[in-house]
């Protein structure tokens, strides 16, 4: 996610809106802390778009 974020920073509002659509207030504030486990972190995961990732994978 992070990566995504320094080498893409335009897909920002993208990522954001996504999570924030999709999470609950203390969802999106938990992940954004660090604190996250695996079952929110594939909920977040599920919410993202998936181009920017796979770009990301390739850079």
């Amino acid at each position: 996610f992070l990566s995504v974020l320094r080498n893409q920073p335009h897909h920002a509002p993208k990522l954001f809106t996504a999570m924030a659509a999709r999470l609950t207030g203390d969802e999106f504030a938990i992940f954004l802390s660090g604190e996250a486990n695996i079952k929110l972190r594939l909920k977040v995961i599920l919410a993202m778009p998936v181009w920017p990732f796979v770009r990301a994978l390739f850079q």
